[in-house]
């Protein structure tokens, strides 16, 4: 009897892989049509290079992943290249439990994944031409870099993060050894790092990215080069969206297609096609991160195309006409089936010292669900900072850092003061 029920859950739990395997099959046929439409007319070709080119990456690997290709072209035709990596890519758990060989790793474990990782990039760096002192390693925390964004902004306001289990940068090799883990302290950075090295373009990020560290990277590379009013060209570049790229395989013969939902989202995508040496030279660069390869091969091949891809942003001005920010709609799972969730676009209407601010989404406002807005300003005083919780009908502000200002309703003639409605 018991040999029998033992056969039948093996034929069912067979069954079972069956289906899902045809399940999988089908989503992923479905999947490449579906990027596959994308309009190419959309996308120019970008081929312009000045003589000073920064590229900023969140972990070691992005860069070559995003801008392996411009790293390549740059060093080959005798522009001067630096990089800039913000973390060390020290908290990936995935990578630090088969790096370390534990199912728990320790804080140490993450401290090695993270030198290890840096001298991955000094190594695929060699391989496209750039040498090791062209490349600062900022080490703030890795899977940590929206924490400082968000909360952990001014001194005082610093704690723990990441695996390593540390609230300030402890790489003796690192940029800025013992900077707190704040906000203020990476902005000090980019800062100083920007007037510098004075570069002629800048590839960062794009801010539609999913992973919290690379849209935080835009925000305080955006933020850097707000307050220095700093002019050059600016070029995002995308590493992880929901099922994107795809298909996650090597294609070196295909372009590099921007995701489907971000078509009309008032940015200007632009093709960089690659030579085969470039494309060569990448995909050898991309080998030089085992600890990356051992976990996410087939998302790392996936970037093996005959393009990269760009993006330029339309800056709109916040006037009496108003600026209408759009988001991409139905572009996750979660916001798939949680319509009031899903964001599709915010206009922001500047009448006098107010400033009205209308968040739309796909569905109606839940009573359940909280919305966080968050504005930045700069002026001649300095950046001040309001973040406004929305929930239930109510709008509570909040104070997370001491350039935090409560917004005014009342009618307010100080030129340094907006109301929010």
């Amino acid at each position: 009897m018991q040999k029998s029920f033992l056969l039948l859950f093996r034929k069912k739990r067979k069954l079972l892989i069956s289906i899902l395997i045809v399940l999988f099959s089908i989503i992923a046929i479905l999947i490449v049509p579906y990027f596959s439409k994308v309009p190419r007319t959309m996308v120019p070709l970008m081929n312009i290079f000045d003589n000073k080119v920064l590229v900023i990456a969140p972990h070691p690997d992005d860069e070559a992943l995003g801008t392996g290709g411009v790293i390549a072209r740059s060093v080959a035709e005798g522009h001067d290249v630096l990089l800039v990596v913000m973390t060390y890519g020290d908290s990936f758990k995935k990578a630090a439990r088969v790096f370390s060989g534990k199912k728990y790793p320790l804080p140490e474990d993450y401290v090695r994944l993270g030198i290890a990782r840096r001298q991955e990039t000094i190594n695929a760096m060699s391989i496209l031409g750039l040498p090791p002192e062209k490349i600062l390693f900022l080490g703030y925390p890795d899977a940590g870099l929206e924490n400082l964004w968000d909360s952990q902004w001014d001194s005082g306001s610093q704690s723990t993060l990441g695996g390593p289990l540390t609230d300030s940068v402890l790489y003796q090799d690192a940029y800025n050894p013992g900077s707190p883990f704040i906000g203020q302290e990476v902005v000090n950075n980019l800062v100083e790092i920007i007037k510098n090295y004075n570069p002629s373009e800048i590839y960062y990020p794009d801010p539609f990215d999913d992973h919290p560290d690379h849209w935080a990277t835009a925000a305080f590379v955006k933020y850097a080069l707000t307050l220095l009013n700093f002019q050059c060209r600016e070029y995002t570049y995308l590493v992880h969206r929901y099922l994107w790229p795809q298909p996650n395989i090597e294609e070196p013969s295909r372009p590099l297609l921007m995701p489907k939902e971000l078509v009309g989202m008032g940015t200007n995508w632009i093709d960089f096609p690659l030579k085969t040496r470039e494309i060569n030279l990448k995909k050898e660069a991309l080998k030089r991160y085992p600890s990356q390869e051992a976990v996410m091969e087939p998302f790392l091949w996936a970037f093996i195309r005959s393009t990269e891809l760009f993006a330029q942003t339309n800056m709109e001005k916040v006037n009496e006409k108003g600026a209408v920010l759009k988001d991409p709609v139905s572009d996750t799972v979660e916001r798939f089936i949680e319509g009031s969730a899903d964001i599709t676009e915010v206009v922001l209407v500047k009448l006098g010292n107010t400033l009205r601010i209308t968040v739309n989404t796909r569905e109606q406002f839940s009573p359940t669900i909280s919305y966080v807005v968050s504005l930045r300003f700069f002026g001649e005083e300095g950046v001040h900072r309001i973040d406004l919780l929305v929930r239930n009908g109510n709008v509570d502000a909040l104070v997370k850092a001491s350039n935090s200002i409560l917004p005014d309703t009342n009618k307010n003639d100080r030129q340094d003061r907006m109301a929010i409605i």
